[in-house]
Protein backbone atom coordinates (compact mmCIF):
# COMPACT_ATOMS: atom_id res chain seq x y z
CA UNK A 1 0.00 0.00 0.00
CA UNK A 2 1.68 3.26 -1.33
CA UNK A 3 0.48 6.89 -0.02
CA UNK A 4 1.32 10.39 -1.81
CA UNK A 5 1.39 13.05 0.82
CA UNK A 6 1.67 11.68 4.66
CA UNK A 7 -1.62 13.08 6.20
CA UNK A 8 -3.20 14.41 3.17
CA UNK A 9 -6.94 13.96 2.84
CA UNK A 10 -8.80 10.88 2.23
CA UNK A 11 -11.85 11.15 0.16
CA UNK A 12 -14.54 8.49 -0.76
CA UNK A 13 -17.93 8.27 -2.31
CA UNK A 14 -20.33 5.37 -0.84
CA UNK A 15 -19.16 1.78 -1.91
CA UNK A 16 -20.23 0.29 -5.20
CA UNK A 17 -21.97 3.97 -6.80
CA UNK A 18 -21.32 5.25 -9.85
CA UNK A 19 -23.39 8.47 -10.42
CA UNK A 20 -22.76 12.41 -10.35
CA UNK A 21 -26.50 13.27 -10.28
CA UNK A 22 -27.06 16.37 -7.92
CA UNK A 23 -28.04 15.83 -4.40
CA UNK A 24 -25.25 12.52 -4.16
CA UNK A 25 -24.24 11.46 -0.62
CA UNK A 26 -20.38 11.27 -0.17
CA UNK A 27 -18.34 9.74 2.58
CA UNK A 28 -15.16 11.56 2.82
CA UNK A 29 -12.23 10.19 4.22
CA UNK A 30 -10.08 12.83 6.91
CA UNK A 31 -7.12 12.73 9.07
CA UNK A 32 -5.13 15.25 11.14
CA UNK A 33 -2.54 16.24 7.84
CA UNK A 34 -1.97 20.04 8.11
CA UNK A 35 -2.38 22.53 6.16
CA UNK A 36 -4.32 20.18 3.53
CA UNK A 37 -6.79 18.73 5.85
CA UNK A 38 -7.52 18.64 9.62
CA UNK A 39 -10.26 18.86 12.72
CA UNK A 40 -10.01 22.12 14.57
CA UNK A 41 -11.00 22.13 18.17
CA UNK A 42 -14.62 22.32 17.26
CA UNK A 43 -14.11 19.30 15.64
CA UNK A 44 -15.03 20.93 11.89
CA UNK A 45 -12.88 19.61 9.17
CA UNK A 46 -10.48 22.53 7.58
CA UNK A 47 -7.63 22.83 5.13
CA UNK A 48 -6.58 23.40 1.85
CA UNK A 49 -8.07 20.19 0.33
CA UNK A 50 -10.96 19.93 2.54
CA UNK A 51 -12.25 23.61 0.96
CA UNK A 52 -11.96 23.05 -2.75
CA UNK A 53 -13.90 19.57 -2.04
CA UNK A 54 -16.22 21.59 -0.14
CA UNK A 55 -17.07 23.99 -2.84
CA UNK A 56 -17.45 21.79 -5.62
CA UNK A 57 -19.55 19.82 -3.69
CA UNK A 58 -21.78 22.72 -2.95
CA UNK A 59 -21.77 23.69 -6.80
CA UNK A 60 -22.78 20.23 -7.75
CA UNK A 61 -25.30 20.30 -4.88
CA UNK A 62 -23.28 17.04 -3.13
CA UNK A 63 -23.86 15.94 0.41
CA UNK A 64 -20.61 15.53 2.20
CA UNK A 65 -19.85 12.67 4.98
CA UNK A 66 -16.81 12.95 6.99
CA UNK A 67 -15.44 9.74 8.07
CA UNK A 68 -12.36 10.92 10.59
CA UNK A 69 -9.00 8.17 10.83
CA UNK A 70 -5.57 6.68 10.03
CA UNK A 71 -4.40 6.60 7.09
CA UNK A 72 -4.01 2.84 6.59
CA UNK A 73 -7.36 2.38 7.91
CA UNK A 74 -9.00 5.04 5.51
CA UNK A 75 -6.74 3.25 2.59
CA UNK A 76 -8.38 -0.19 3.70
CA UNK A 77 -12.09 1.14 4.05
CA UNK A 78 -11.61 2.18 0.08
CA UNK A 79 -10.25 -1.31 -0.61
CA UNK A 80 -13.45 -2.95 0.97
CA UNK A 81 -15.75 -0.54 -0.98
CA UNK A 82 -16.80 1.31 2.60
CA UNK A 83 -15.46 4.27 1.02
CA UNK A 84 -16.09 5.87 -2.64
CA UNK A 85 -13.15 8.00 -3.52
CA UNK A 86 -9.65 8.70 -1.80
CA UNK A 87 -7.17 11.53 -2.56
CA UNK A 88 -4.73 12.37 -3.24
CA UNK A 89 -2.97 9.15 -4.59
CA UNK A 90 0.43 8.92 -6.46
CA UNK A 91 0.06 6.39 -10.02
CA UNK A 92 1.28 3.83 -9.89
CA UNK A 93 1.33 0.27 -11.80
CA UNK A 94 0.28 -1.78 -8.57
CA UNK A 95 -2.00 0.71 -7.63
CA UNK A 96 -3.97 0.75 -11.36
CA UNK A 97 -5.00 -2.93 -10.59
CA UNK A 98 -7.13 -1.71 -7.57
CA UNK A 99 -8.18 1.86 -8.32
CA UNK A 100 -9.33 4.52 -11.37
CA UNK A 101 -7.59 7.69 -11.30
CA UNK A 102 -9.11 10.93 -12.17
CA UNK A 103 -6.94 12.87 -14.82
CA UNK A 104 -6.46 16.41 -12.86
CA UNK A 105 -4.22 16.10 -9.92
CA UNK A 106 -4.15 18.32 -6.76
CA UNK A 107 -1.32 20.27 -6.92
CA UNK A 108 2.95 19.75 -7.58
CA UNK A 109 4.36 18.27 -4.85
CA UNK A 110 7.65 15.95 -4.69
CA UNK A 111 9.43 13.69 -1.63
CA UNK A 112 12.10 15.02 0.53
CA UNK A 113 14.77 13.99 3.23
CA UNK A 114 14.15 15.60 6.41
CA UNK A 115 17.79 14.75 9.33
CA UNK A 116 18.23 15.59 12.36
CA UNK A 117 21.01 18.84 12.50
CA UNK A 118 23.37 16.65 13.53
CA UNK A 119 23.22 14.80 10.50
CA UNK A 120 25.25 15.76 7.54
CA UNK A 121 22.88 14.29 4.87
CA UNK A 122 23.84 16.22 1.03
CA UNK A 123 23.15 13.47 -1.19
CA UNK A 124 21.40 9.85 -1.19
CA UNK A 125 24.47 7.97 -0.80
CA UNK A 126 25.10 9.66 2.58
CA UNK A 127 21.89 7.62 3.91
CA UNK A 128 24.32 4.56 4.34
CA UNK A 129 23.74 2.54 7.32
CA UNK A 130 21.38 5.27 8.42
CA UNK A 131 17.87 4.70 10.36
CA UNK A 132 15.46 6.14 8.25
CA UNK A 133 11.36 6.74 9.38
CA UNK A 134 8.93 6.87 7.15
CA UNK A 135 4.98 6.78 7.38
CA UNK A 136 3.37 3.23 6.55
CA UNK A 137 1.96 2.90 3.39
CA UNK A 138 3.86 6.74 1.98
CA UNK A 139 4.67 6.53 -1.94
CA UNK A 140 7.50 8.81 -1.67
CA UNK A 141 9.03 6.00 0.62
CA UNK A 142 8.94 3.83 -1.38
CA UNK A 143 10.38 5.67 -4.45
CA UNK A 144 13.21 6.41 -2.22
CA UNK A 145 14.05 3.26 -1.12
CA UNK A 146 13.93 1.83 -5.08
CA UNK A 147 16.33 4.74 -6.06
CA UNK A 148 18.90 3.69 -2.67
CA UNK A 149 19.03 -0.19 -4.49
CA UNK A 150 19.91 1.39 -7.21
CA UNK A 151 22.85 2.81 -5.91
CA UNK A 152 23.82 0.51 -3.78
CA UNK A 153 22.91 1.95 -0.60
CA UNK A 154 21.61 0.00 2.17
CA UNK A 155 19.87 1.60 5.12
CA UNK A 156 17.03 0.74 7.97
CA UNK A 157 13.73 1.56 7.53
CA UNK A 158 11.34 2.21 10.24
CA UNK A 159 7.87 2.86 9.53
CA UNK A 160 5.31 4.38 11.72
CA UNK A 161 1.39 4.74 11.48
CA UNK A 162 0.71 8.34 11.97
CA UNK A 163 3.14 11.59 11.67
CA UNK A 164 2.82 12.26 15.56
CA UNK A 165 4.31 8.89 16.11
CA UNK A 166 7.25 9.61 13.90
CA UNK A 167 8.37 13.47 15.00
CA UNK A 168 8.16 11.33 19.02
CA UNK A 169 11.17 8.77 17.45
CA UNK A 170 12.98 11.64 15.93
CA UNK A 171 12.72 13.55 19.15
CA UNK A 172 13.77 10.19 21.10
CA UNK A 173 16.61 9.57 18.75
CA UNK A 174 15.40 6.18 17.61
CA UNK A 175 15.99 7.40 13.87
CA UNK A 176 18.25 9.93 12.23
CA UNK A 177 16.31 10.43 8.92
CA UNK A 178 12.63 10.67 8.07
CA UNK A 179 11.36 10.59 4.09
CA UNK A 180 8.15 12.74 4.13
CA UNK A 181 6.42 14.92 1.45
CA UNK A 182 7.43 18.12 0.89
CA UNK A 183 4.65 20.18 2.23
CA UNK A 184 3.70 17.68 4.80
CA UNK A 185 7.58 17.71 6.28
CA UNK A 186 7.73 21.71 5.99
CA UNK A 187 4.57 21.89 8.31
CA UNK A 188 4.78 19.06 10.56
CA UNK A 189 8.49 18.03 11.14
CA UNK A 190 10.59 20.57 10.33
CA UNK A 191 11.30 22.74 13.53
CA UNK A 192 10.41 19.28 15.09
CA UNK A 193 13.92 17.77 15.48
CA UNK A 194 14.31 17.56 11.67
CA UNK A 195 15.80 20.01 9.34
CA UNK A 196 15.47 20.05 5.14
CA UNK A 197 18.09 18.27 3.63
CA UNK A 198 19.23 18.75 -0.79
CA UNK A 199 17.85 15.38 -1.26
CA UNK A 200 15.06 15.80 -3.09
CA UNK A 201 12.89 13.23 -5.13
CA UNK A 202 10.33 12.45 -7.47
CA UNK A 203 7.65 15.48 -8.59
CA UNK A 204 4.61 13.99 -8.73
CA UNK A 205 1.22 15.55 -9.07
CA UNK A 206 -1.32 13.29 -7.02
CA UNK A 207 -4.74 12.13 -8.16
CA UNK A 208 -8.37 11.44 -7.02
CA UNK A 209 -8.89 7.42 -7.10
CA UNK A 210 -11.93 5.61 -6.83
CA UNK A 211 -12.18 1.81 -6.40
CA UNK A 212 -11.60 0.37 -9.96
CA UNK A 213 -14.83 0.56 -12.14
CA UNK A 214 -16.95 2.52 -9.61
CA UNK A 215 -17.82 6.07 -9.15
CA UNK A 216 -16.51 7.09 -13.33
CA UNK A 217 -18.92 10.00 -13.56
CA UNK A 218 -17.72 11.67 -9.97
CA UNK A 219 -14.05 11.22 -11.34
CA UNK A 220 -14.83 12.88 -14.50
CA UNK A 221 -16.65 16.20 -12.83
CA UNK A 222 -14.01 16.47 -10.27
CA UNK A 223 -11.96 16.57 -13.10
CA UNK A 224 -14.12 19.42 -15.02
CA UNK A 225 -14.33 21.87 -11.79
CA UNK A 226 -10.22 21.24 -10.91
CA UNK A 227 -8.81 21.54 -14.64
CA UNK A 228 -11.39 24.97 -14.51
CA UNK A 229 -10.15 26.20 -11.15
CA UNK A 230 -6.37 26.02 -11.51
CA UNK A 231 -6.83 27.46 -15.04
CA UNK A 232 -8.76 30.81 -13.66
CA UNK A 233 -5.96 32.76 -11.59
CA UNK A 234 -8.44 34.84 -9.36
CA UNK A 235 -10.25 31.56 -8.48
CA UNK A 236 -10.84 30.22 -4.87
CA UNK A 237 -8.25 27.60 -5.88
CA UNK A 238 -5.32 30.09 -5.46
CA UNK A 239 -7.02 31.84 -2.62
CA UNK A 240 -7.35 28.78 -0.66
CA UNK A 241 -3.42 27.90 -1.74
CA UNK A 242 -2.02 31.15 -0.68
CA UNK A 243 -4.24 30.65 2.60
CA UNK A 244 -3.19 27.57 3.95
CA UNK A 245 -0.17 26.26 1.97
CA UNK A 246 1.26 29.76 2.84
CA UNK A 247 4.31 30.18 0.03
CA UNK A 248 7.16 32.47 0.58
CA UNK A 249 6.09 36.05 -0.62
CA UNK A 250 8.09 36.48 -3.37
CA UNK A 251 5.38 38.47 -6.26
CA UNK A 252 5.65 34.75 -8.08
CA UNK A 253 2.38 32.86 -8.66
CA UNK A 254 2.14 30.05 -6.41
CA UNK A 255 2.01 27.38 -9.70
CA UNK A 256 5.73 29.06 -10.69
CA UNK A 257 7.32 27.81 -7.57
CA UNK A 258 6.84 24.21 -7.53
CA UNK A 259 7.86 23.95 -11.55
CA UNK A 260 11.14 26.27 -10.66
CA UNK A 261 11.69 23.88 -7.55
CA UNK A 262 10.59 20.76 -9.81
CA UNK A 263 13.39 21.83 -12.14
CA UNK A 264 15.89 22.02 -9.25
CA UNK A 265 15.04 18.72 -8.24
CA UNK A 266 16.26 17.74 -11.08
CA UNK A 267 19.49 19.18 -11.00
CA UNK A 268 20.08 17.66 -7.81
CA UNK A 269 19.24 13.80 -9.36
CA UNK A 270 21.59 14.79 -11.94
CA UNK A 271 24.50 15.43 -9.42
CA UNK A 272 23.41 12.45 -7.60
CA UNK A 273 23.55 10.57 -10.70
CA UNK A 274 27.08 11.87 -12.03
CA UNK A 275 28.51 10.88 -8.79
CA UNK A 276 27.25 7.00 -8.75
CA UNK A 277 26.33 6.38 -12.39
CA UNK A 278 29.68 5.93 -13.79
CA UNK A 279 30.56 3.16 -11.17
CA UNK A 280 27.17 1.63 -10.72
CA UNK A 281 26.94 1.12 -14.95
CA UNK A 282 30.62 -0.28 -14.74
CA UNK A 283 29.60 -3.00 -11.73
CA UNK A 284 26.48 -3.70 -13.66
CA UNK A 285 27.72 -4.27 -16.62
CA UNK A 286 30.64 -6.06 -15.53
CA UNK A 287 27.82 -8.45 -13.54
CA UNK A 288 25.56 -8.73 -16.86
CA UNK A 289 28.51 -10.11 -18.63
CA UNK A 290 29.33 -12.41 -15.97
CA UNK A 291 25.90 -13.42 -15.89
CA UNK A 292 25.37 -13.45 -19.68
CA UNK A 293 27.93 -15.90 -19.67
CA UNK A 294 26.33 -18.10 -17.01
CA UNK A 295 23.02 -18.05 -18.49
CA UNK A 296 24.63 -18.89 -22.03
CA UNK A 297 26.45 -21.84 -19.86
CA UNK A 298 23.18 -23.04 -18.41
CA UNK A 299 21.55 -22.77 -21.52
CA UNK A 300 23.67 -25.35 -23.34
CA UNK A 301 23.73 -27.25 -20.65
CA UNK A 302 20.13 -27.62 -20.44
CA UNK A 303 19.58 -28.18 -24.41
CA UNK A 304 22.12 -31.44 -23.97
CA UNK A 305 20.37 -32.88 -21.12
CA UNK A 306 17.16 -31.89 -23.36
CA UNK A 307 18.50 -33.56 -25.94
CA UNK A 308 19.30 -36.66 -23.93
CA UNK A 309 16.20 -37.02 -22.72
CA UNK A 310 14.58 -36.58 -25.53
CA UNK A 311 16.53 -39.56 -27.45
CA UNK A 312 16.02 -41.29 -24.22
CA UNK A 313 12.27 -41.20 -24.47
CA UNK A 314 12.91 -42.21 -27.93
CA UNK A 315 14.63 -45.32 -27.78
CA UNK A 316 11.98 -46.20 -24.67
CA UNK A 317 9.41 -45.48 -26.58
CA UNK A 318 10.81 -47.79 -29.64
CA UNK A 319 11.69 -50.87 -27.46
CA UNK A 320 8.01 -50.44 -25.55
CA UNK A 321 6.60 -50.46 -29.23
CA UNK A 322 8.56 -53.45 -30.56
CA UNK A 323 9.29 -55.76 -27.90
CA UNK A 324 8.09 -59.18 -28.74
CA UNK A 325 5.60 -59.46 -25.67
CA UNK A 326 2.30 -57.67 -25.36
CA UNK A 327 3.02 -54.70 -23.11
CA UNK A 328 -0.37 -52.10 -22.41
CA UNK A 329 -1.36 -49.89 -19.46
CA UNK A 330 -4.17 -48.46 -17.83
CA UNK A 331 -4.56 -44.91 -15.61
CA UNK A 332 -6.42 -44.43 -12.74
CA UNK A 333 -9.57 -44.40 -14.49
CA UNK A 334 -9.55 -47.60 -15.94
CA UNK A 335 -8.50 -46.48 -19.85
CA UNK A 336 -5.72 -47.99 -21.90
CA UNK A 337 -2.67 -45.85 -22.05
CA UNK A 338 -0.09 -47.96 -24.09
CA UNK A 339 -1.07 -50.34 -26.30
CA UNK A 340 2.35 -52.08 -28.00
CA UNK A 341 2.98 -53.42 -31.47
CA UNK A 342 2.40 -57.15 -30.31
CA UNK A 343 -0.74 -56.18 -28.91
CA UNK A 344 -1.89 -54.83 -32.22
CA UNK A 345 -0.67 -58.31 -33.71
CA UNK A 346 -2.33 -61.04 -31.43
CA UNK A 347 -6.01 -59.30 -30.80
CA UNK A 348 -5.86 -57.07 -34.33
CA UNK A 349 -6.96 -54.53 -32.63
CA UNK A 350 -5.11 -51.16 -33.04
CA UNK A 351 -3.89 -48.79 -30.44
CA UNK A 352 -6.11 -46.06 -32.16
CA UNK A 353 -9.16 -48.43 -30.95
CA UNK A 354 -7.97 -49.04 -27.72
CA UNK A 355 -6.11 -46.49 -26.01
CA UNK A 356 -8.26 -44.11 -24.34
CA UNK A 357 -11.51 -46.00 -25.72
CA UNK A 358 -14.04 -46.68 -22.24
CA UNK A 359 -15.56 -49.61 -24.95
CA UNK A 360 -11.77 -51.39 -24.91
CA UNK A 361 -12.59 -53.38 -21.93
CA UNK A 362 -15.76 -54.69 -23.60
CA UNK A 363 -14.05 -55.22 -26.64
CA UNK A 364 -11.64 -57.45 -25.13
CA UNK A 365 -14.00 -59.45 -22.96
CA UNK A 366 -17.40 -59.51 -24.15
CA UNK A 367 -18.99 -61.82 -22.21
CA UNK A 368 -20.26 -59.86 -19.33
CA UNK A 369 -19.77 -62.38 -16.71
CA UNK A 370 -16.29 -63.12 -17.67
CA UNK A 371 -15.55 -59.03 -18.09
CA UNK A 372 -16.74 -58.92 -14.28
CA UNK A 373 -14.70 -61.73 -13.19
CA UNK A 374 -11.19 -60.14 -14.84
CA UNK A 375 -11.96 -56.37 -13.09
CA UNK A 376 -13.05 -57.92 -9.82
CA UNK A 377 -9.76 -60.45 -10.07
CA UNK A 378 -7.79 -57.54 -10.71
CA UNK A 379 -8.85 -55.30 -8.07
CA UNK A 380 -7.79 -58.21 -5.74
CA UNK A 381 -4.68 -58.79 -7.31
CA UNK A 382 -3.87 -55.02 -7.21
CA UNK A 383 -1.16 -55.09 -9.98
CA UNK A 384 0.91 -58.08 -8.19
CA UNK A 385 0.56 -61.30 -10.40
CA UNK A 386 2.50 -63.37 -12.52
CA UNK A 387 1.57 -65.73 -15.30
CA UNK A 388 -2.09 -65.45 -14.78
CA UNK A 389 -4.26 -66.81 -17.75
CA UNK A 390 -7.10 -64.67 -19.46
CA UNK A 391 -8.92 -65.06 -22.52
CA UNK A 392 -8.69 -62.62 -24.99
CA UNK A 393 -11.23 -62.25 -27.56
CA UNK A 394 -9.74 -61.04 -31.11
CA UNK A 395 -11.04 -58.50 -33.62
CA UNK A 396 -11.50 -61.70 -35.70
CA UNK A 397 -14.01 -63.31 -33.17
CA UNK A 398 -11.25 -65.88 -31.96
CA UNK A 399 -10.50 -66.91 -28.62
CA UNK A 400 -6.59 -66.03 -27.29
CA UNK A 401 -5.24 -67.22 -24.24
CA UNK A 402 -2.76 -64.67 -22.76
CA UNK A 403 -0.15 -64.96 -19.89
CA UNK A 404 -0.48 -62.10 -17.97
CA UNK A 405 2.32 -60.83 -15.38
CA UNK A 406 2.52 -57.53 -13.84
CA UNK A 407 5.01 -55.82 -11.34
CA UNK A 408 3.82 -52.38 -11.59
CA UNK A 409 3.47 -51.97 -7.76
CA UNK A 410 7.86 -52.64 -7.85
CA UNK A 411 8.29 -49.74 -10.70
CA UNK A 412 5.23 -47.35 -11.16
CA UNK A 413 5.42 -45.35 -14.37
CA UNK A 414 3.94 -41.90 -13.68
CA UNK A 415 0.66 -41.93 -15.46
CA UNK A 416 0.37 -45.60 -15.63
CA UNK A 417 -1.66 -46.85 -12.42
CA UNK A 418 -1.49 -50.64 -13.21
CA UNK A 419 0.81 -52.14 -16.41
CA UNK A 420 1.85 -55.46 -17.34
CA UNK A 421 3.20 -57.66 -20.02
CA UNK A 422 1.69 -60.71 -21.90
CA UNK A 423 2.61 -63.40 -24.07
CA UNK A 424 0.25 -65.67 -26.61
CA UNK A 425 0.18 -69.07 -25.34
CA UNK A 426 -2.98 -70.01 -27.31
CA UNK A 427 -0.97 -72.42 -29.74
CA UNK A 428 1.14 -73.72 -26.61
CA UNK A 429 -2.43 -74.77 -24.65
CA UNK A 430 -3.85 -76.66 -27.92
CA UNK A 431 -0.71 -78.10 -28.26
CA UNK A 432 -0.66 -79.55 -24.61
CA UNK A 433 -4.10 -80.95 -25.24
CA UNK A 434 -3.41 -82.78 -27.94
CA UNK A 435 -0.36 -84.12 -26.79
CA UNK A 436 -2.68 -85.52 -23.36
CA UNK A 437 -4.82 -87.06 -25.81
CA UNK A 438 -1.69 -88.62 -27.76
CA UNK A 439 -0.67 -89.74 -23.80
CA UNK A 440 -4.60 -91.26 -23.32
CA UNK A 441 -4.09 -92.99 -26.96
CA UNK A 442 -0.70 -94.58 -26.02
CA UNK A 443 -1.42 -95.88 -22.53
CA UNK A 444 -4.74 -97.63 -23.59
CA UNK A 445 -2.79 -98.70 -26.75
CA UNK A 446 -0.32 -100.59 -24.21
CA UNK A 447 -2.89 -101.77 -21.86
CA UNK A 448 -4.30 -103.92 -25.30
CA UNK A 449 -0.94 -104.77 -26.05
CA UNK A 450 -0.33 -106.23 -22.31
CA UNK A 451 -3.44 -107.35 -22.57
CA UNK A 452 -2.41 -109.86 -26.13
CA UNK A 453 0.43 -110.64 -24.31
CA UNK A 454 -0.90 -112.05 -20.87
CA UNK A 455 -3.71 -114.03 -22.93
CA UNK A 456 -2.42 -117.22 -22.66
CA UNK A 457 -1.82 -117.12 -19.05
CA UNK A 458 -4.92 -115.43 -18.02
CA UNK A 459 -6.64 -118.59 -20.33
CA UNK A 460 -4.86 -120.85 -18.64
CA UNK A 461 -5.99 -119.87 -15.04
CA UNK A 462 -9.81 -119.72 -16.25
CA UNK A 463 -8.95 -123.13 -17.34
CA UNK A 464 -7.72 -124.55 -13.62
CA UNK A 465 -10.38 -122.06 -12.09
CA UNK A 466 -13.11 -124.15 -14.23
CA UNK A 467 -11.81 -127.26 -13.63
CA UNK A 468 -11.87 -126.98 -9.74
CA UNK A 469 -15.85 -126.03 -10.31
CA UNK A 470 -16.28 -129.07 -12.75
CA UNK A 471 -14.13 -130.78 -10.30
CA UNK A 472 -16.39 -130.04 -7.10
CA UNK A 473 -19.48 -130.06 -8.60
CA UNK A 474 -18.83 -134.00 -9.38
CA UNK A 475 -18.00 -134.26 -6.32
CA UNK A 476 -21.41 -132.91 -4.93
CA UNK A 477 -23.02 -135.11 -6.98
CA UNK A 478 -21.21 -137.82 -5.51
CA UNK A 479 -21.29 -136.46 -2.27
CA UNK A 480 -22.58 -139.34 0.69
CA UNK A 481 -22.99 -136.70 3.54
CA UNK A 482 -23.65 -133.69 3.91
CA UNK A 483 -20.74 -132.20 5.02
CA UNK A 484 -18.97 -133.12 2.00
CA UNK A 485 -21.36 -131.58 -0.40
CA UNK A 486 -20.94 -128.31 1.64
CA UNK A 487 -17.57 -128.64 1.33
CA UNK A 488 -17.43 -129.05 -1.79
CA UNK A 489 -19.80 -126.09 -2.49
CA UNK A 490 -17.78 -123.67 -0.68
CA UNK A 491 -14.69 -124.90 -2.42
CA UNK A 492 -16.67 -124.00 -6.05
CA UNK A 493 -17.90 -120.82 -4.67
CA UNK A 494 -14.47 -120.18 -3.86
CA UNK A 495 -13.52 -120.38 -7.52
CA UNK A 496 -16.48 -118.57 -9.04
CA UNK A 497 -15.31 -115.83 -7.18
CA UNK A 498 -12.12 -115.60 -8.09
CA UNK A 499 -13.45 -116.13 -11.64
CA UNK A 500 -15.70 -112.98 -10.94
CA UNK A 501 -12.83 -110.89 -9.44
CA UNK A 502 -10.27 -111.45 -12.37
CA UNK A 503 -13.38 -110.62 -15.20
CA UNK A 504 -13.71 -107.56 -13.33
CA UNK A 505 -10.13 -106.59 -13.40
CA UNK A 506 -9.76 -107.40 -17.10
CA UNK A 507 -12.97 -105.32 -18.18
CA UNK A 508 -11.26 -102.25 -16.00
CA UNK A 509 -8.02 -102.57 -17.55
CA UNK A 510 -9.39 -102.95 -21.07
CA UNK A 511 -11.23 -99.08 -20.22
CA UNK A 512 -10.25 -95.86 -20.51
CA UNK A 513 -9.72 -95.27 -16.49
CA UNK A 514 -8.56 -91.61 -14.67
CA UNK A 515 -4.78 -92.09 -14.58
CA UNK A 516 -5.06 -90.58 -10.98
CA UNK A 517 -2.72 -91.61 -8.46
CA UNK A 518 -2.85 -92.71 -5.11
CA UNK A 519 -0.63 -94.34 -2.38
CA UNK A 520 -1.00 -98.21 -1.94
CA UNK A 521 -0.17 -100.58 0.57
CA UNK A 522 2.23 -103.16 -0.61
CA UNK A 523 1.32 -106.00 2.01
CA UNK A 524 -2.45 -105.36 1.04
CA UNK A 525 -1.83 -105.66 -2.89
CA UNK A 526 0.40 -108.85 -2.29
CA UNK A 527 -2.60 -110.32 -0.53
CA UNK A 528 -5.18 -109.30 -3.14
CA UNK A 529 -2.80 -110.48 -5.50
CA UNK A 530 -2.57 -113.89 -4.36
CA UNK A 531 -6.44 -114.40 -3.80
CA UNK A 532 -6.39 -113.69 -7.51
CA UNK A 533 -4.52 -117.11 -8.01
CA UNK A 534 -5.78 -120.62 -8.41
CA UNK A 535 -6.85 -122.77 -5.61
CA UNK A 536 -4.55 -125.13 -6.54
CA UNK A 537 -1.61 -122.79 -6.20
CA UNK A 538 1.94 -124.25 -4.83
CA UNK A 539 1.45 -125.63 -1.44
CA UNK A 540 5.27 -124.54 -0.60
CA UNK A 541 3.89 -120.90 -1.49
CA UNK A 542 3.58 -118.18 1.95
CA UNK A 543 3.94 -114.49 2.08
CA UNK A 544 4.89 -112.32 4.79
CA UNK A 545 5.22 -108.43 4.86
CA UNK A 546 5.62 -105.61 7.23
CA UNK A 547 6.37 -102.95 4.42
CA UNK A 548 4.78 -99.34 4.55
CA UNK A 549 2.72 -97.56 2.36
CA UNK A 550 3.84 -96.79 -1.42
CA UNK A 551 4.29 -93.14 -1.91
CA UNK A 552 1.78 -91.70 -4.91
CA UNK A 553 5.28 -91.81 -7.02
CA UNK A 554 2.61 -92.97 -10.06
CA UNK A 555 1.08 -95.80 -8.75
CA UNK A 556 -2.67 -96.34 -10.63
CA UNK A 557 -4.91 -99.17 -8.41
CA UNK A 558 -6.32 -100.31 -11.44
CA UNK A 559 -3.29 -100.99 -13.39
CA UNK A 560 -1.60 -102.98 -10.90
CA UNK A 561 -4.80 -104.83 -10.05
CA UNK A 562 -5.11 -105.91 -13.06
CA UNK A 563 -1.31 -106.71 -13.19
CA UNK A 564 -1.47 -109.00 -10.27
CA UNK A 565 -4.42 -110.74 -11.63
CA UNK A 566 -3.46 -111.54 -14.98
CA UNK A 567 -0.24 -112.55 -14.59
CA UNK A 568 1.15 -115.81 -15.31
CA UNK A 569 2.61 -118.04 -12.61
CA UNK A 570 4.51 -121.24 -13.51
Amino acid sequence: MLRWLPGFLLLGLLAGSSFAQQGARLRVGLHDARPLAYLDEQGTPGGFAVLILEYIASQEDWEIEWVYDSWPELYDDLLDGELDLLFPMIRTPEREEHFDFSSQGLLLSWGRVFARPTEDITTILDLQGKKVAAIRGDGFHEILLELAENFEVEYEVRTYPSLEELVAAVQQGVVEVAVLEEIAGHWHVEGEGLRRTPVVFQPSTPHIVALRGTNASILEKLDEWLDRLKNDRGSIYYRFYAEHIRTEESGVPPWVQPTLLGGGVLLVLAFAFNTALRRQVRRRTRELRDRNDELEQQIARRRRVEDQLRESDKRWRTVIENMPVMLNAIDRSGLFVAWNKECERVTGYSAEEIIKNPKATELLYPDPEYREQILTETKVRRGRYKNWERNYVAKDGSTKTISRSSISHRFPIPGWASWGIGIDITERKAEEERRAKLEDQLRQSQKMEALGQIASGIAHDFKNLLTVIALHTDQIRNAETPEEREESLAAAGNAIRQASTMTHSLLAFGRKLDSSKEPLSLPELVEKGCACWPARSPPTFTSSSSATPIPPSGCMPTAINCTRCCSTWS
